[in-house]
């Protein structure tokens, strides 16, 4: 990025969870604000190469959460411009990159640390907008997950306790949230 700025997402591998567009993208946004994202995205070849647009679309929503502040007030911001700007997956693009930083801080260090539940296990989700609401319940498990397992507890332990918590999942919400657990084990 320090080279060729916004021009390195289009030679960035998806290797490592996709780390390289994760971190060209923070800095874009870092460095530029949240205007320079149009131009940048072009790089991830929306037209030609459809995984890396939306791997870009995911890693957005993270620098997006990143850049308006970890604070309860900065989910609201970002998932409006993944709306306007960039909705093309409403659960695992940039909404979902919102969802999983707003959960994970992982733009914030090598090492994730997931956000403590501090006793609200589901988060902002039961008062995000309709439009968000899978895609914030989905997300859940996958906190949940990284939470107890910076809590060094043993993955059948986590997995059993992930159920529970996908039961208090609205109804019409938890088969997402199982399926995400399932995502999870087979991975």
């Amino acid at each position: 990025y320090r080279a060729v700025g916004s021009q390195s997402l289009a030679v960035c591998g998806l290797d490592f969870s996709y780390g390289c567009l994760h971190g060209v993208l923070k800095w874009v946004i870092a460095e530029h604000g949240v205007e320079a994202l149009g131009e940048a995205y072009k790089y991830c070849n929306p037209e030609t190469d459809r995984p890396r647009a939306h791997q870009c679309q995911h890693a957005i929503g993270h620098g997006l959460f990143s850049y308006f502040g970890y604070e309860d007030a900065s989910l609201l911001k970002a998932l409006s411009v993944c709306e306007h700007d960039f909705y093309e997956d409403p659960i695992n693009g940039c909404v979902g990159g919102v969802f999983m930083e707003s959960n994970l801080y992982s733009m914030l260090g090598p090492v994730i640390e997931a956000r403590s539940p501090e006793g609200n296990w589901y988060g902002q989700c039961p008062t995000v907008p309709m439009q968000f609401k899978e895609a914030c319940n989905i997300w859940l498990a996958q906190w949940w997950y990284e939470y107890y397992r910076t809590q060094h507890i043993p993955n059948e332990r986590i997995f059993s306790r992930l159920g529970e918590l996908c039961r208090g999942v609205p109804g019409q919400y938890m088969r997402g949230c199982f399926e995400r657990v399932g995502q999870m084990i087979a991975h």
